[in-house]
């Protein structure tokens, strides 16, 4: 006998109906965020994780940057007061603290963890990131 068109289907093919449901959202989701573009200043982004990443990458690199241009032009200052050269040395010893002698611990390419300076991690991220650039550059002309 075939059920009428207005019965319920049984318990079990609503979990199953219930499951697809949340499967295609998730798939939906997923997609979104795959695809997720930001646009800043007229300038279309991708915004998906590995494009956030790479800005993160972008962010740590110019703090580092910026924290060597403060100390490249603090120590470059000619008969600085009293006061300044103070905070020079201050500024100097907390960026060596926190990139030259604060160490941790990295694997390498031979799978070896080596101790390394965060400066030195950095400056291979700086160059990834340019190299990357090139590679991603020569692939668009």
């Amino acid at each position: 006998m075939n059920p009428s068109p207005l019965s319920f289907p049984p318990e079990a093919d609503l979990e199953v109906i219930a499951q697809a449901k949340a499967d295609k959202a998730k798939i939906k989701q997923q997609h979104a965020l795959q695809n997720l573009t930001i646009v800043v200043h007229g300038v279309e982004y991708d915004a998906n994780d590995g494009s956030q990443l790479n800005m993160s990458a972008l962010g740590a690199i110019s703090n580092w940057k910026f924290n060597q241009t403060v100390l490249d032009y603090l120590k470059s200052i000619q008969n600085p007061s009293e006061e300044m050269a103070g905070f020079t040395q201050m500024f100097s010893a907390a960026y060596d603290a926190q990139y030259k002698t604060n160490k941790v611990k990295w694997k390498g390419t031979d799978n070896k963890l080596h101790n390394v300076q965060v400066e030195s991690v950095l400056e291979a991220l700086e160059r990834a990131v340019d190299q990357t650039s090139d590679i991603i550059q020569d692939g668009v002309t």
